[in-house]
Parts: C-alpha cells; sequence; structure tokens
C-alpha cells in the first residue's frame, strides 16, 4: 500500500470515490485516470481506496470507506459507548453508538488519528462541520447532538438514520417509468430544497449536495448529511483561493471556475437541480470524466432535455429543472425556497410559477454561447435580431393593452419591470421601448411596471402601473412634456441602503416633495387638464379657493386622481420604501423627531393626530340618515387639518413636513405577497402611509391598505421624481 494521503489529497479521493463506484466496473478505472489529471500519485491512492470497497458499504452515512483502519470499536467516548464501524469518510470513521446518558442509539464520527486528521486544516473543517450542522434545526438534514475530545480522538454524535442514499435508489430503481414514479422524486428534492433553505437562512451553504449526501430513511423521507465543507458565514474562510472543494459532476459553474465569492445559496440551488435531473433521467446532465470535461459543455449548453431521455416526466417538471440547473446564477431560482415551491405546486396538481423559456431568454442564451459569431455582426443586423426576439417574447404571451396621449406628440415611451415587493428594477433588467407618443395599442405582460416619457435627451415623465387585467386597456392618461417641476422645494434622498422584510436592498437616490400637495397646486391641475375637482371643494372654486382652503392639502382624490396630477407635473408617486426612506431619515426613525413618543408631546404641530382629550370639536361627518355631510366634514376638516407648513423645528430627519399626521398619503405601492405561485398583487388596494387628523399616533412604519377608488377627507399625497437622466 502507498504512503498516506496528504489531507489535500483526502478530499480529492471522498470526491472522486463515490463518483467512481456510480459508474460500471469496467468504466471505472478509466474515469480515475482522467479525473486525476496526471497526478498519480492521487491515481494510486484512488485505484487501492476502489480495490478496498467491500460491496456493501452504503450504509449510514453512505460515505466511502477510506484507507488506515483505526479500530475504535469497543471504546468509549465520554458518553458514547462504540458499537461497530457502520462507514468510512475522506475524514473520519463512523461508528453505531450507544449514548449511555440517554439510553439510544446516535452516530459517532471520529476523526482519524492518521495524518489526515492531525493537519490544523483537518481539525477545523472537523470541527466546523460539527458546528455548522449543530446549528440546524430542520426534519431534513440529519441532526448533529454534540461535539467532544476524548483520548485524543476528535469525534461529534448525530442521528443514527436507517436506510439508503439516493445514490442507492438510483443505482437500483433507474428513471422513473410512470407519473406515481416522478412525483416520488420530486418530493424527495422538495424535501431537500426545503431542508437547503433552512440552511441558507442561518448562513450556511452545503457546497457538496450530490446523492451520496441524501438519505431516504424508513419512513421515505429525504435527509440531507455531511456539511464537512459547508460555508458558513458565522466563520471566516479556509479554503484557499482557487481551491476546488465538492464533486465535479454535482458542482455548479460558479464553484467549478473556483469563483469563491459568488457562491451562495443559487449553488446549491444548483446542485439539488442535477440530482433531480439523474433521478429523473437515470444520468447527470453533464458527464464529463474530469473538471474540464464538465465545463466544457457547461459552457456551451450542452445538455439534453430530460424529456428527451424520459417521456415520463411532465414538460413542468422539465421546467423546474432547466431553471435550477441554469449556468448563470441570476437566471436560476432565487433562493432554495422558491425551487421547493415550484416542486410543491407540481405535486400539488398546480402550475409551477416558471415557465417555459421564453424566446427572450432563449435568444440571450444563443448569444452567449455563440458570443464571438455575434460580436461580428454588423451593428444594425444585430439592433435588428434584438428586436425581432423583443417582439416575439411579448406576442407569445398574455398581455395588457396600454394607451397613452402627451403633449406634444414625439416623446419616447420606455417601460421597465419591477420588482412587486420593492419597486425596485428586477435583474436582469427588462425594458420594453412601447413606441413615440401618443401610444393607443402598445402592449406589455402582466406585471409591475415603471412608464418613462422621454424628451430631448431627459427623462420628462413617469409613473409605476400593475398591470394584471389582460381583457382591458390601461389608460396611462396624459404627460404634459413641459420642464418638469424637480426645483428646490423637492428634497434630495440620497441613494442607500434599506432593510426589508426580506433583507437590505440599495435605494436609489430620488428627490421628494417637502410638503403635501396642495388645494391650491390640485386646482391649477384641474384647471389646467379638466380633470374631475375633488367633491369637497366649496362652491365657486373655478374663480379662487379661499385662503384657508388654498394651503391645505388636497384630500378627497383617489389613488387614481394622485396618479393623475403627478403625471401632469412630470412626477409620480413615491413607492412605499421610498416614504419610508424619505420621512423616517437614514436611521429609520419611528417617529420623525425620533422613537420615543410621550403622552405630554402631542402636540398639533408635532403630531397632528387625533386622541382622547383633545380639546376639538366633536366631528360627525355623517347625517341621521347615514348620508355624508359635506358642511359638516368641510367644517370638521378645516378645523382639524393643518396647512402643509411645518415650523423646522417639528419636521422629519429629511426635512418633509407634516409626515406624522395631517393626511395619510396615497404610495405607488399595492398590497402584495409573495406566494406559492410567485408574486400575489392585489391591484384594487393601495398602501396609504402615515396617520391623519383623524386617527391616533401611528409609527412611520405602518401601512394601511386602502381601496383605489377611496375617497376621503383625510388622505392626501406628495410626489416624487426620480434622479436620472
Amino acid at each position: 500500500m502507498s504512503a498516506t494521503p496528504t489531507p489535500e489529497r483526502w478530499d480529492r479521493l471522498n470526491a472522486l470515490i463515490p463518483d467512481a463506484l456510480a459508474l460500471p466496473e469496467d468504466e471505472r478505472e478509466e474515469f480515475l485516470r482522467s479525473a486525476c489529471l496526471g497526478d498519480e500519485g492521487l491515481l494510486r491512492h484512488a485505484l487501492e481506496l476502489l480495490a478496498n470497497q467491500p460491496g456493501s458499504f452504503l450504509v449510514p452515512p453512505f460515505e466511502p470507506l477510506a484507507l488506515a483502519p483505526d479500530g475504535f470499536a469497543g471504546r468509549v467516548l465520554g458518553e458514547y459507548e462504540l458499537l461497530e464501524e457502520i462507514g468510512r469518510g475522506g475524514m473520519g470513521v463512523v461508528y453505531r453508538a450507544r449514548q449511555t446518558t440517554l439510553a439510544r442509539d446516535v452516530a459517532v464520527k471520529v476523526l482519524f488519528r492518521s495524518s489526515l486528521g492531525q493537519t490544523r486544516k483537518a481539525l477545523e473543517r472537523f470541527r466546523r462541520e460539527a458546528q455548522a450542522a449543530a446549528r440546524l434545526r430542520h426534519p431534513g438534514i440529519v441532526q448533529v447532538f454534540a461535539q467532544g475530545e476524548a483520548e485524543g480522538l476528535y469525534f461529534f454524535a448525530m442521528e443514527l438514520i436507517a436506510g439508503e442514499s439516493l445514490a442507492r435508489q438510483i443505482t437500483i430503481d433507474g428513471p422513473p417509468a410512470s407519473l406515481d414514479a416522478v412525483k416520488r422524486a420530486v418530493a424527495w428534492i422538495r424535501e431537500v430544497a426545503e431542508a437547503l433553505h433552512h440552511a441558507h437562512v442561518l448562513g450556511v451553504v452545503h457546497r457538496d449536495v450530490k446523492p451520496h449526501n441524501i438519505l431516504v430513511d424508513p419512513e421515505g423521507h429525504a435527509r440531507i448529511v455531511d456539511f464537512g465543507i459547508a460555508l458558513d458565514e458565522s466563520f471566516g474562510q479556509i479554503s484557499r483561493s482557487g481551491e476546488l472543494l465538492g464533486t465535479p459532476s454535482y458542482m455548479s459553474p460558479e464553484q467549478l471556475r473556483a469563483h469563491r465569492h459568488r457562491v451562495d445559496a443559487r449553488t446549491d440551488v444548483y446542485s439539488a437541480g442535477v440530482v433531480l435531473y439523474e433521478l429523473l433521467a437515470g444520468k447527470r446532465p453533464y458527464e464529463g470524466n474530469s473538471v474540464v470535461e464538465v465545463i466544457e459543455p457547461i459552457e456551451a449548453r450542452r445538455v439534453p432535455r430530460v424529456r428527451s431521455l424520459n417521456r415520463a416526466v411532465p414538460p413542468e417538471v422539465q421546467w423546474i429543472c432547466e431553471r435550477a440547473i441554469e449556468v448563470d446564477p441570476e437566471d436560476r431560482y432565487r433562493d432554495a425556497q422558491a425551487f421547493a415551491d415550484d416542486l410543491a405546486m407540481f405535486l400539488d396538481g398546480r402550475r409551477p410559477v416558471v415557465r417555459p423559456p421564453s424566446l427572450l431568454a432563449q435568444g440571450r442564451r444563443v448569444a452567449s454561447i455563440h458570443r464571438r459569431t455575434l460580436v461580428g455582426l454588423g451593428g444594425g443586423s444585430l439592433a435588428l435580431a434584438a428586436g425581432v426576439w423583443v417582439g416575439r417574447m411579448f406576442t407569445t404571451q398574455p398581455s395588457v393593452k396600454v394607451r397613452l396621449s402627451s403633449e406634444p406628440e414625439g416623446a419616447q415611451a420606455r417601460a421597465t419591470r419591477l420588482d412587486p415587493g420593492t419597486h425596485l428594477p428586477v435583474e436582469p433588467r427588462v425594458t420594453v421601448m412601447l413606441g413615440r407618443t401618443p401610444l393607443v395599442d402598445a402592449s406589455l405582460p402582466p406585471g409591475v411596471w415603471e412608464i418613462s416619457i422621454h424628451a430631448d435627451g431627459g427623462l420628462v415623465g413617469e409613473t409605476h402601473r400593475a398591470l394584471y387585467d389582460v381583457q382591458e386597456t390601461e389608460d396611462l392618461g396624459r404627460f404634459f412634456l413641459r420642464e418638469r417641476e424637480v426645483t428646490e422645494e423637492m428634497l434630495p434622498i440620497a441613494e442607500g441602503p434599506w432593510v426589508t422584510g426580506d433583507g437590505p436592498i440599495t435605494l436609489p437616490a430620488f428627490r421628494v416633495d417637502a410638503r403635501e400637495v396642495s388645494n391650491d397646486e390640485y386646482r391649477a391641475f384641474v384647471l389646467d387638464t379638466g380633470h374631475r375637482a375633488p367633491m369637497l371643494w366649496p362652491s365657486g372654486w373655478e374663480a379662487s379657493l379661499p385662503e384657508e382652503w388654498g394651503c391645505r392639502p388636497v384630500v378627497d382624490v383617489t389613488f387614481d386622481d394622485a396618479n393623475a396630477f403627478a403625471a401632469w407635473a412630470g412626477k409620480r408617486l413615491p413607492t412605499w420604501l421610498e416614504w419610508q426612506r424619505a420621512t423616517r431619515g437614514p436611521s429609520g426613525r419611528r417617529f420623525p423627531w425620533g422613537d420615543e413618543f410621550r403622552p405630554e408631546d402631542r402636540l398639533p404641530e408635532r403630531a397632528n393626530v387625533f386622541w382622547p382629550g383633545r380639546s376639538v370639536a366633536p366631528y360627525r361627518p355623517f347625517d341621521a340618515a347615514r348620508v355624508r355631510d359635506l358642511e359638516a366634514v368641510r367644517r370638521g376638516y378645516l378645523a382639524r387639518c393643518l396647512p402643509t407648513e411645518q415650523p423646522g423645528s417639528e419636521r422629519g430627519p429629511e426635512g418633509l413636513h407634516r409626515t406624522s399626521g395631517n393626511v395619510r398619503e396615497w404610495t405607488a405601492s399595492h398590497l402584495s405577497e409573495r406566494g406559492r405561485r410567485g408574486w400575489r398583487v392585489n391591484t384594487d388596494l393601495l398602501l396609504t402611509a402615515g396617520s391623519s387628523w383623524l386617527g391616533d399616533l401611528l409609527t412611520l412604519d405602518v401601512r394601511q391598505p386602502t381601496p383605489r377608488s377611496l375617497t376621503s377627507e383625510a388622505v392626501g399625497f406628495r410626489c416624487v421624481a426620480s434622479v436620472r437622466s
């Protein structure tokens, strides 16, 4: 037998041997010769290991047997009595053990005493495997109970799982021949994806998801094991730059290229997708015998479609699998939970969120494969090809027709797809040239879009719209192309980080109205456009509004009314996140003045809200027949709603007036939530922000779903403008 392998070679051997054993016996040596890349010492160790594998080595935890047996059966390590050896890996030997204090059987992994286990790096990896797995509590992850050191041996104890690995299932069962068998495979990977998402949320990336590291327990559920090379955010790095960790056949392209800085949750999504592909097709998508042979077909996207290898696989499952193993991480599922959700929807008999690749996506893929050829095309030909792809994408799926008039004619209209939750552009950015104004029958796929108008080289109008009703034509109103009213009265908000419920984002810079839109400003819009006037205004408003009305915020306007004014002014309504950032400041204050509020601070100039005990006249907006009494509403509004101007000492951190109380404000954000089918956007409910003179004091981060057609004496708005050319 040759000399004991170095720790680095043990890492490679532990990855190579399972792959070799998965091949027919007559192909194993050829595979190892190619995979060792000319390293004769590594090849010699691999062939020796291969020759010493007993036929029944696949017992929990299903790791390949290694050399240098230590023979610890019968020893007692702390509270664990080692009963019998049940498996070996590149770093240690696993025993079925008896935990004497709790009278239960467990699995105990002991680090080899050989030179493999005596390096600082091996000890650190062994410790990290235990600590990373011990932090995870999920039914799909084999639980680690404890780690310790006794009699000079390092060990950790974990669940003892009886069953077989997915590698064994693939070898014995082959590809599924029925829909039920397909569903069983899909159910396993769904459980794997959900377990991976749990790990990712806690900052742990497995990095070695493969059939040998997935067990099927006696109840038929998939369980993940072996976090030996996991990337844990709570630890620093111990891998050298460019060090290849993992099993090449299941490694993502970014792992194979050793781009460690790009390894994240999507890396595990890719590997789980490869396992799903192998379960369904009976072979891996990229069957190279070396890293070089795996990389080359991945770069060329030469992967057979699953249904070409197994017609029992439904198209929806093929789409899901292809999305998971996209070469570019940006094109994969954003996280393992989204992957699991689509698999669950298939199992439930519902249509997954993922769809067949659009022609645009296919074109982008072809372009990336043949980029050298395309670079040689003339600019005109390339632009024409891009135009054809865009046109096809939007004519092959349901679309919403949009109409937009504008003065003067000939401005360029563009649409950018937005994330419904943040109203930030999706990545990769999708921008559609709608054409020149006026638009009569332009169309867009359903979704949330930013419509922007450009003239004379600049941005002159914009709006955010949720377009989902494919049966109707969405009238975007009129954009009057004049000099935008972006003056010093609009306060600059710098680009910067902001924390949302889904995590931190970077919010682009924008400008925001210092004050709520006043009745005087809205009257100018009504006179200029003929738009509907608020019913609450007193008679004779056409000639002029009384001074007490003109300085107060406009109310009694719907969401669409507010949108129309913003478009007329060359601005738009703020998104919920923009309103939050502008009113709460970079530190995220709860109130405009800070994080605390005392009862004695309830001053109208600081927070113009209603509270019990405030000495104001009773407000009764309805008469005895429950009909809105306009005169009573007008009196209450004038008595309680204050002018838009606020003393400087009481303004918010960015200088905004009247952000706590006075009127609630419309935002462009709809009530949305992420579900198994993707985003669910309620186009009839918008989020209004802030509290009003009718309500109790609320913190600035409270949002209130409000019907878009609501007209209330307690709801107004202010505008924002994007900062870009």
